[in-house]
């Protein structure tokens, strides 16, 4: 099944980074302790509705900084879907050397 965004929502996947952790010390936790979430987060753009002002340059394949709490999680039969609305993005991650 494909999904389509419309309403100028944007269909994202999240971006995990490895990202080595600052210390080796062993410290004992209890079974039930989540490690906090940051409040932003990176994403892969997978589709955009038509609607979407396409002067942000928010393509396929575009990385974007959003805020967390704003990406809509949706599980609907065999679909996990992750959407925002465009004007919730923060902005376009683009990978450049200076």
């Amino acid at each position: 099944m494909i999904f389509k965004p419309f309403n100028r929502y944007v269909l994202v996947e999240s971006v995990e980074f490895d990202i080595l952790e600052e210390s080796s010390a062993s410290i004992l936790v209890p079974d039930s302790y989540a490690k906090p979430r940051q409040p932003y987060g990176v994403y892969k753009v997978l589709d955009v509705a038509f609607d979407c002002q396409k002067v942000h340059g928010i393509l396929p394949n575009s990385l974007i900084l959003v805020n967390e709490s704003m990406i809509e999680n949706i599980k609907v039969g065999p679909l996990n879907l992750q959407v925002i609305l465009e004007n919730h993005i923060l902005g376009l991650c683009e990978n450049k050397e200076r």
